[in-house]
């Protein structure tokens, strides 16, 4: 913070000395790492326990701090050393040196030097180091042997870590043979799929700090092969125990069917999560490390993660009282405790924390460029890491090393000191590997008290504490006594440590600021990187963010389990499993679309086209394509079958079932039609089934509309044929008519007509015979008697009948009635002549009308007893006659009895004159009648008439 500069910190110069001692043993495991260099990595999740190459001896922190009273330090004078002892020590606990006191053998732990062993066992077993020369084979023998030995017999920790350390040396030592010139293979963490090795991407020498500009893409070790028989660079780095950090995707057979890649994209998850280990484990795993409460320990793996390059990070567990220790938060020179500077996420019991600051306390230590400890004059905000925290790293397996895969690391970062402004900020490395090389493919440094969002990362800032802002543990001024350049500064009533984290937890000092978030962009592996490794670590070596004048040990890069997630992104195994998917499809896009609706066609064709446009899309990721999947099977599954032909053939089989053709048809063909109805009716039932069932496939769709056509085209041809029948009437007509089809009677006919009959009648006797059979044959037939051979056997009846008729009128009746007729005209005649008659009185006329009626009835009486044409005419002709004699007769009469009136009349003539006149009439008369009854024909009474008339007129009285 810019309040605790320089400024404030050396108002007083003062000078001290201080007295540092080295541990043997921490010195040789010290020297151990300066010779292993960058190169070593622990073995399979285990990390290689780190002694302290630079172990210090206690701080000169003697300070008592009871019932609040503050006591002062006592520091010897002597120039030449000053040991001084400390009743609250605030040191991390280091693995255990020669010095320490020894453990109980109950307590060691002999895990990783077991593993270890088990692992070199397991490469002598596969010639893995036939390949090496045998005087460093054999040393490798010698000293695993001894690795033996100790791990059965050893009764203290050291003893296992010296062992430990000797081995991991051994392996290091191990020499190729001269005249091969390959490279020796690498350990197989590619989980049996092929790799494609890469050339490194960047080979240019970089000093050998660990510096920004020695680091990431700019490491010489970028790009180089692995040694495949160094366990600190492969075989420790591998995670072979952790099932979460070796998921690898199976992809389907190369034939695998739909259903099958169907089935694996929809279950494939959006992210595959590799840290799950610590991310669920945290407290677990941080239980395995006997850390004490309130404590923070050196160590080199954790839950698979492993100290870079041979260093070491600590473990930091809370206290009793909840808080995490005083070496996890700022202070100053003046043992100012910066409470709302500590904001990380404390909610686990455990805390990693990658960085350690060179302080007061541990100013021998190896600061990361080798300088010196200054007790004052640093530049602004510059406090440096030791050597030796470099950060943490872990290898994982890439999920598809075919396909390719996106990283996502993300976690909560947070700070735990402000050093004039400056917090200690993250940097995120990320290394594809392949076969046996490695190439950086992400790098990004941040501030978390910073919000950022750019092409690499989205950090939401992690801010301050709300409670109480500082608080002090000792009386120690804010000044520093140098005297000739010797640090003379002492700490002044120190609370001691375990007092300080009390003093924390109240709640009104507890430190509450809160995390931040980190989390990457999609980082790309390449396709044929069959492992991945994420490291992070101290951007800069020079800015922990914390007080370089701090009188304890301080710790910075808080990293937590809580949502700390390396995932991979399986939206490239996804695009793979849709484009499979797609093609299968669009292989089958012609058959799934065939005698399906149009709409649904045009709605399938559509999703088809908007998978093919998500496919050509870098930026769709899993749950895009998981959800183009279901949207196009769902419009596969859509697709409806096309019923149209089946619907438009059932309701024209329908009209043609609802018709009732058969009124007036010949029994047999309605028997046919009702026939095929009814097996049409049955169809229409089975139609109904398939245009009701929302599954119904094409295939039954169209074997049904084949059915329904087949009926429909039985029922037509029944319709078709059937038959009209013929009326009751029309058969009976046939019937009458035919059975009139018979000779005529002749009786009453004229010899001649009859003869005349009779060979016209032989004529045509055969036609009838054939019109007459006709006719019996279909009226047998009964109802099945059709219209047309009713009509056909009638037609010929007809002709035959008309044959007849015309024969019949050869036949010549006696003509009676002609013969009447003329008598019934004669007797008019003769009647209206009467009645015209002016000379008979109406008594006369009545009389002569009665006696022509006589006549005629008579003479009609004559006719009809008449039985040949001769006597027909004879009675005729002789009753017209006897009419017109009865006529004349009268004439006659009225004649008479005019020519007697007038006699009678004439006054001139006597009664004897009169009466002989009237003889003379009367004989006149009589003569006339006579005469007329006696002709023989119209002529004879005619005549006989007029000469009885003139006679009658002749007389003159």
């Amino acid at each position: 913070m810019f309040h605790k500069g320089k400024h404030d910190r050396e108002k007083q110069l003062r000078f001290s000395i201080r007295k540092v001692s080295f541990g043997a043993a921490s010195v040789a495991v010290a020297a151990l790492f300066m010779f292993l260099g960058n190169g070593a990595v622990s073995a399979a999740e285990q990390g290689v326990p780190s002694t302290n190459g630079e172990t210090q001896a206690q701080q000169p922190k003697d300070q008592n701090a009871q019932n609040g009273t503050y006591e002062g330090n006592t520091v010897a004078t002597s120039p030449a050393a000053t040991v001084e002892t400390n009743t609250q020590p605030s040191k991390v606990e280091n693995s255990p040196s020669p010095e320490s006191a020894p453990q109980k053998v109950g307590t060691l732990d002999k895990k990783e030097l077991t593993d270890l062993i088990r692992e070199i066992d397991g490469k002598f077993a596969k010639g893995t180091y036939a390949t090496k020369t045998e005087e460093s084979v054999n040393n490798l023998r010698t000293v695993l042997e001894e690795a033996r030995i100790a791990l059965n017999n050893a009764k203290t920790q050291a003893e296992l870590s010296q062992a430990h350390a000797n081995l991991i040396v051994a392996t290091t030592q191990l020499k190729t043979k001269p005249e091969e010139k390959k490279e020796a293979p690498a350990v197989d963490t590619t989980n049996g799929q092929p790799t494609v090795g890469k050339k490194t991407t960047n080979t240019e020498k970089a000093s050998d700090s660990n510096s920004i500009a020695n680091s990431g893409s700019r490491d010489e070790r970028n790009g180089k092969a692995l040694d495949a028989n160094n366990p600190f660079r492969t075989d420790a780095a591998t995670t072979n125990t952790d099932p979460y950090a070796n998921q690898t995707y199976t992809a389907p057979a190369e034939d695998a069917d739909l259903n099958t890649l169907v089935q694996k994209l929809k279950e494939l998850d959006p992210t595959v999560e590799n840290n799950t280990k610590i991310s669920q484990n945290m407290d677990s795993l941080g239980d395995s490390k006997q850390v004490e409460k309130g404590a923070v320990k050196e160590i080199t793996e954790f839950g698979g993660w492993t100290a870079i390059d041979g260093g070491v990070f600590a473990i930091a567990r809370r206290t009793e009282e909840g808080v995490y220790p005083l070496e996890t938060i700022n202070s100053t020179l003046d043992d100012t405790v910066w409470l709302q500077e500590q904001a990380f996420d404390r909610d686990a019991e455990y805390t990693l924390l990658l960085s350690k600051s060179i302080t007061r306390e541990n100013r021998d230590e190896a600061a990361w460029d080798g300088s010196a400890y200054k007790p004052t004059g640093a530049a602004g905000g510059v406090t440096k890491n030791v050597a030796k925290y470099k950060g943490i790293e872990k290898i994982f397996t890439a999920y598809s090393s075919k396909e390719g895969s996106d990283v996502i690391v993300k976690f909560k970062p947070g700070y735990v000191g402000d050093s004039e402004g400056s917090k200690a900020n993250y940097k995120i490395q990320v290394y594809s590997i392949t076969g046996n090389q490695e190439t950086l493919v992400y790098e990004t440094t941040f501030d978390p008290s910073v919000a950022a969002n750019d092409d690499k990362k989205i950090v939401t800032k992690a801010t301050d504490g709300t409670n109480k802002a500082k608080i002090r543990i000792s009386k120690t001024p804010n000044s520093t006594t140098i005297d000739s350049g010797i640090d003379h500064t002492t700490r002044k009533e120190f609370i001691g440590k375990r007092e300080a984290e009390k003093l924390m937890a109240k709640p009104e000092n507890l430190p509450n600021g809160k995390a931040g978030t980190f989390t990457s962009k999609p980082i790309e592996l390449p396709k044929g990187a069959d492992h991945y490794k994420v490291r992070i670590s101290l951007a800069d070596q020079n800015r922990t963010g914390m007080s370089y004048q701090a009188w304890d040990e301080k710790y910075s890069i808080p990293v937590t389990g809580a949502d700390f997630s390396i995932a991979q992104d399986t939206s490239k195994v996804a695009r793979n499993l849709l484009q499979r998917i797609y093609d299968k499809l669009k292989a089958t896009e012609s058959a799934d679309k065939n005698g399906k609706t149009a709409q649904t066609i045009q709605e399938y064709e559509a999703e088809l086209e908007k998978v093919r446009t998500l496919l050509a899309d870098p930026a769709a990721r899993t749950a895009n394509f998981k959800q183009a999947l279901q949207d196009l099977l769902a419009k596969q599954s859509g697709l409806k079958t096309d019923k149209t032909g089946l619907t438009n053939s059932k309701a024209e089989l329908d009209a043609l079932i609802n018709e009732d053709p058969t009124v007036g048809k010949t029994e047999d063909t309605v028997n046919a039609y009702n026939t095929a109805k009814e097996a049409a009716k049955a169809e229409i039932t089975e139609a109904l089934k398939v245009l009701n069932d929302e599954s119904a496939t094409p295939e039954q769709v169209s074997a049904t509309l084949e059915k329904v056509n087949a009926k429909k085209a039985a029922l037509q041809k029944a319709k078709d044929g059937l038959i009209e029948g013929a009326t009751t009437e029309e058969k009976a007509k046939l019937k009458t008519d035919a059975d009139s089809l018979v000779k005529a009677d002749t009786t009453g006919k004229t010899p001649k007509s009859i003869e005349a009959y009779n060979t016209k009648y032989e004529a045509i006797k055969a036609q009838l015979e054939a019109a007459k059979t006709e006719a019996a044959v279909v009226l047998a037939k009964g109802n099945n008697a059709s219209k047309a051979e009713v009509q056909a056997a009638q037609t010929k009846v007809d002709v035959a009948k008309a044959e007849l008729t015309k024969a019949a009128e050869l036949l010549k009746a006696l003509d009676r009635e002609t013969a009447k007729k003329e008598i019934t005209d004669a007797a008019k005649k003769a009647t209206d002549a009467i009645e015209a008659s002016a000379r008979l009185t109406p008594e006369q006329k009545a009389e002569e009308k009665a006696k022509v009626a006589k006549v005629a009835k008579a003479a009609t009486a004559a006719i009809d007893n008449a039985t040949t044409e001769e006597s027909v005419n004879s009675a005729k002709d002789n009753g017209k006659l006897a009419i017109e004699k009865a006529v004349a007769i009268t004439a006659i009469n009225a004649e008479k009895a005019a020519k007697e009136q007038e006699v009678d009349k004439n006054a001139k003539l006597s009664d004897d004159e009169k009466a002989a006149a009237k003889a003379e009439v009367a004989k006149a008369a009589i003569a006339a009648v006579n005469a007329i009854n006696e002709a023989k024909d119209q002529d004879g009474v005619d005549g006989a008439q007029a000469t009885g008339l003139k006679a009658i007129e002749a007389v003159t009285p």
